[in-house]
């Protein structure tokens, strides 16, 4: 198991995942895209913004569920989130990181 960075714009969390994902988190983060934007699935995460517009929102919960039942399966908790969520200035160590 490897520790991966998800870079949420103003805050890092702290995942914990298979060596499998952190060794390919650029080609995972690119199927979790491709998945997150099918219509079945992005109504879950469609948000109005105050001028009526539809965005996404999700978190790194999203992420981490969409890992542990679309990708990992088993019905293991294979991947999960360390709540010790750091603010950008606090990033002393270099691990994995994806960017949303």
């Amino acid at each position: 198991m490897k520790e991966v960075i998800l870079n949420w714009t103003y805050y890092y969390d702290k995942i914990v995942c298979p060596d499998f994902v952190a060794e390919h988190l650029s080609d995972y983060q690119i199927k979790f895209d491709e998945w997150i934007n099918q219509p079945e699935n992005e109504e879950r995460y469609l948000v109005k913004t105050e001028d009526g517009e539809e965005a996404l929102c999700f978190n790194s919960d999203a992420f981490v569920d969409w890992l542990n039942e679309c990708m990992i399966g088993n019905g293991e908790k294979a991947v999960y989130v360390q709540r010790d969520i750091l603010k950008k200035g606090e990033m002393r160590f270099k691990l994995p990181t994806i960017n949303f």
